[in-house]
């Protein structure tokens, strides 16, 4: 019986492999599978079921981004002594992308080619503003539960995060922007948040105030653990602020 093997039963392997030497890695940024973080470099990682023309083309935008950018795959689904394999091989290095086979029965995983940094500045500098928002992405999430590789399914944006603060909050009472502000979020970006209602969490009673709606009230409920951790992390950072502005 074949075992079908989907791009995201790569990522925890890989997720291992990389923390092991001290990195840190997170899954799903923007349209990156997964985002490496090197001291202040960073690599990106494209996840595929095989290694076929599509990843190739992925990898060569994720390039615009990154110097560093490898594809993954199942090691169970390559034969590295056919000539097919060796002439894709050939042609990532021509590219400059690296190649890591990965077994997600047993979790191992290898580096059979490295990348190499192209000279790419030119496309990098046009592609500058995507990339400090692909990195501001991963350096912001205070939750990282995503799953590289993954389609289809709900991602813990930052965005989704600030959306829990701001419906956990309202939980109560109907409150303005500026009284939200108080506790330590952004005053402009909790307006943005309330106007746009992205995931239909609330309702306008009156100019300026806001409150939960039916399905913001049940989200509440439902994602409980993820609110309290982050509304942890708003209170210490609160605090903070506070104590510096103080001294």
């Amino acid at each position: 019986m074949t075992i079908k093997i989907q791009e995201q039963d790569l990522f925890q392997p890989i997720k291992d492999f990389y923390e092991k030497l001290g990195y840190v890695v997170e899954g799903e940024v923007k349209n990156c599978d997964v985002l490496i973080k090197m001291g202040q470099d960073f690599m990106a990682v494209e996840l595929k079921a095989d290694l076929n023309f599509k990843v190739v083309l992925q990898a060569v935008q994720r390039q615009k981004l990154f110097d560093l950018v490898y594809i993954a795959v199942p090691i169970q689904k390559i034969k590295q002594t056919t000539r097919t394999y060796k002439e894709k091989l050939h042609l990532l290095k021509r590219l400059g992308i690296g190649l890591l086979l990965v077994n997600s029965l047993t979790g191992e995983v290898a580096c059979v080619q490295q990348p190499v940094p192209a000279e790419r500045n030119r496309i990098m500098t046009a592609n500058k503003k995507k990339k400090d928002k692909v990195i501001a992405e991963f350096e912001q999430r205070i939750i990282k539960n995503n799953i590289g590789g993954i389609n289809h399914q709900k991602i813990t944006t930052y965005y989704r995060q600030q959306c829990y603060q701001v419906a956990y909050l309202l939980r109560n009472k109907p409150q303005s922007a500026a009284e939200l502000a108080k506790y330590g979020l952004d005053r402009q970006r909790i307006t943005t948040i309330l106007r746009g209602n992205f995931y239909g969490w609330f309702e306008k009673v009156k100019r300026g105030i806001y409150q939960l709606s039916p399905l913001g009230q049940e989200m509440v409920e439902t994602e409980k653990e993820k609110i309290e951790i982050l509304m942890k992390e708003l209170l210490v950072d609160s605090a903070n602020r506070q104590k510096t502005a103080k001294e």
